[in-house]
């Protein structure tokens, strides 16, 4: 338990949280699908705004992962028709990949409020 406790807090003080957790008062916040699909990626950039919850599902029949390139976040690996969900709360940009296959790489883009457009 601690360990899951500390894992939060890390996640959440650089700017992104597992799915469930939560920070400060409530919000709707969107989400975002991607497939893995055919040893790829629906999506090679992902653009979302602060608290979107990005969604990964393997639809490969082998296990992928969703690793940052910098270590902040890792799915470990996902079995097929599973799935891995992170809401992003900060501005900044994550690109990251699959560790068996770490030529499949896509970047998830969180805007911050001076960046988006209607």
């Amino acid at each position: 338990m601690a360990d899951r406790l500390q894992h939060h807090e890390a996640a959440r003080l650089l700017g992104f949280l597992p799915i469930g957790a939560r920070a400060g008062a409530p919000r709707i916040a969107d989400t975002v699908y991607v497939e893995i699909v055919d040893f790829g990626l629906s999506e090679s950039q992902i653009m979302i705004a602060p608290g979107t919850t990005v969604v990964w599902t393997n639809r490969d029949p082998v296990r992928r992962s969703v690793t940052s390139d910098s270590g902040d976040f890792n799915s470990g690996l996902i079995n097929p028709d599973a799935i891995y969900a992170l809401t992003f709360t900060t501005a900044a940009s994550f690109p990251f990949h699959c560790v068996p296959h770490p030529d499949m790489t896509a970047t998830v883009v969180v805007r911050g409020d001076s960046d988006t457009t209607d």
